[in-house]
């Protein structure tokens, strides 16, 4: 995978997201990364624990959904993605990602925080 810029890891990420491609994902980590998904699921740390996690949302059945209002911030290695998961039947949820990253550019560290749809 060729060097992508913070904001450009961050957008890709959303991407994967937005076309339900967990599997795709655990690549854009450094292999160290601590991932920080949001409740109820736990923190993990490391490539292998990443790859698992994604993996496992991956082979769930989820519903239908799209990324909806996408707004990115960057602040040097940070980057804040705010955006709405529109699910079919529920509703929009609000995410906020945040995201460091190293000097080759992969997460080392993602932190997701959501509210459901009321």
């Amino acid at each position: 995978m060729a060097r992508m810029t913070p904001l450009e890891t961050a957008q890709r990420y959303v991407d994967l997201v937005d076309a339900q491609d967990f599997a795709a994902i655990p690549v854009l980590f450094a292999p160290d990364a601590l991932w920080r998904p949001a409740p109820p699921q736990p923190e993990v740390q490391g490539a292998a624990a990443i790859d698992a996690g994604y993996r496992a949302l991956a082979e769930r059945e989820t519903p239908a959904m799209r990324v909806v209002d996408r707004r990115f911030y960057v602040d040097g290695n940070t980057v804040v993605a705010e955006f709405g998961v529109d699910t079919d039947g529920v509703g929009v949820s609000e995410v906020v990602d945040v995201f460091t990253f190293d000097a080759a550019g992969l997460i080392v560290r993602m932190s997701a925080y959501s509210r459901p749809t009321s």
